[in-house]
């Protein structure tokens, strides 16, 4: 009798085993279709294990109806997840740290002078062609936790309006512990997610890893050699840095103990500009002091919008002594019926926007409408092939060179009215391999890259700020492709021998 029950057991412990592998490649239609239904992408970053890998590591990777297993696995977990952090967590945090959500002072001190570049003077939009503006209230807006307070006016003649009077954000001061994924995705107030890994952007965003003088300068004189090779060479040189969204949004960050105001890419750029004269940009205030008229970064995604693109456009400008287009100065639109597919931390924690109370919404900004620029990015998050080329009917005939990572993408429709031709490079392009397996050709792409910097007249490098510490790689390999250019010497002509008698008195 136990013999029987154990067969029947190990029968049964087959089918379980098997069954579903029946169920699954089912001849005909009926499996293609359940395939079809419950098969689809992860968006794993990874390669599928192959036997040589090991016998269930291959199996796991195969086993049937794996994507739907997953895929409900994660959104039970979430619920859970959601479940208890609108209700338990909250209650059990309010019941520790009794502390009310509170105004704070954190954006007051503001000197308005110092962002009038980019802003633009208010008393130029005070008269038109044909009437001086006659502004009177016409709403008050209450500060909130996502957006300043404020004061409408409205001009009486046409209907034009102006924000004035901002009274600080509400700052949500309670105690918020630190939520972060697997992919390092912080999970903030207000909805607000952050790409923030503890393994260096902690260090970053607490003001930790400031750097020592003798780093200081290394930097400094690396940045100041290159940018003398290409001032030989006619390039003008420039440095852009794009600052963290966890620095520029830090009110909607958990609570953690920050141990210096002054980070280290304060350091840094303070550094280099009292050291050398090389244009270094890094608008963290500016973007900052934006807020209080646009959001400048997605509220689910990694990179600014096109707001932030822009002020980091016009703040490259400033440094490197190039015409700045005040924000008064070009018409910018919120989008308000469709949310922005702007949403890579979305992916990856597994989430969507069902999971969260706020929606978000991109910007348009037209800029210099009258200057006509090919081949420029269309979407929000912008695919760009590895070396990009556009060109304009600018008037001038000059070459503008950048090379950056994806941030980069935000900058492209506004340089690409500013100069006759742009090349937008990505700095994964030495990336052999990588590039080769996209289905580029490699030796191609050098060539146009060492023919594109040949060419430029302004050259640019642009990385964010967790990426900095590749700033000088970057450089060196670009050091290598300056030096085999021609050396542009300006010699004085010698002066005209003299004809003229010398007659002694």
């Amino acid at each position: 009798m136990k013999r029987k029950e154990q067969i029947v057991k190990i029968l049964i412990f087959v089918c379980l085993l098997t069954l579903p592998w029946a169920i699954w490649y089912f001849p005909g239609k009926p499996g293609k279709s359940l395939r079809k239904t419950y098969s689809y992408e992860l968006k794993e970053n990874r390669n599928i294990y192959d036997l040589k890998d090991g016998v269930e590591n291959a199996y796991n990777d195969r086993i049937p109806f794996r994507s739907f297993l997953i895929t409900e696995y994660q959104n039970v977990n979430q619920s859970m997840d959601k479940a208890y952090k609108k209700g338990p967590q909250r209650k059990l945090i309010a019941l520790l740290y009794t502390e009310d959500p509170s105004a704070s002072a954190k954006k007051s001190s503001v000197d308005e002078a110092e962002f009038e570049w980019l802003l633009g003077k208010e008393d130029e939009t005070m008269m038109e062609e044909d009437h001086i503006h006659d502004y009177v209230i016409s709403e008050i807006v209450d500060p909130s936790f996502d957006n300043f307070g404020y004061t409408v006016y409205t001009c009486s003649y046409c209907g034009d309006e102006i924000k004035k009077d901002f009274v600080d954000k509400m700052i949500d001061d309670t105690f918020l512990p630190p939520d972060m994924s697997d992919t390092f995705v912080v999970t903030g107030r207000s909805d607000w997610l952050f790409l923030f890994d503890y393994l260096h952007m902690y260090d970053l965003y607490q003001g930790k890893n400031l750097l020592d003088d003798e780093k200081l300068e290394q930097r400094c004189s690396t940045y100041a050699l290159f940018a003398k090779e290409c001032e030989k060479r006619g390039i003008k040189v420039g440095l852009l840095i794009a600052p963290a969204k966890y620095q520029v949004y830090d009110e909607y960050m958990p609570s953690l103990e920050i141990e210096s105001e002054e980070k280290q890419m304060d350091k840094i750029v303070d550094y280099v500009r009292k050291n050398s004269e090389v244009p270094i940009a890094y608008p963290r205030k500016e973007l900052d002091y934006a807020d209080r008229y646009y959001q400048t970064y997605f509220r689910y995604d990694s990179h600014w919008n096109q707001v932030g693109g822009y002020i980091g456009v016009m703040s490259l400008y400033k440094e490197m002594g190039l015409d700045v287009t005040p924000m008064r100065s070009v018409e910018i639109t919120r989008a308000k019926k469709k949310p922005t597919r702007c949403v890579d931390l979305f992916g990856m924690i597994g989430r969507d926007y069902s999971d969260f109370e706020h929606k978000d919404y991109n910007y348009k900004v037209k800029y210099k409408p009258d200057v006509k620029a090919t081949n420029t990015p269309t979407t929000p998050i912008y695919e760009m092939e590895p070396i990009q080329e556009m060109t304009s009917d600018a008037d001038n005939d000059l070459h503008f060179v950048l090379m950056g990572d994806s941030f980069r993408a935000q900058l492209a429709p506004y340089v690409a009215k500013d100069f006759k031709k742009t090349t937008f490079i990505d700095k994964n392009v030495y990336a052999r391999e990588a590039m080769e397996s996209a289905g580029y050709n490699y030796e191609e792409l050098m060539n146009r890259l060492i023919e594109d910097v040949h060419d430029a007249d302004y050259l640019v490098l642009e990385l964010t700020e967790a990426n900095e510490d590749y700033m000088m790689d970057f450089v060196i390999d670009l050091l290598y492709i300056v030096d085999e250019m021609d050396v542009t010497v300006q010699v004085d002509e010698p002066a005209e021998e003299t004809t003229e008698e010398v007659v002694e008195e």
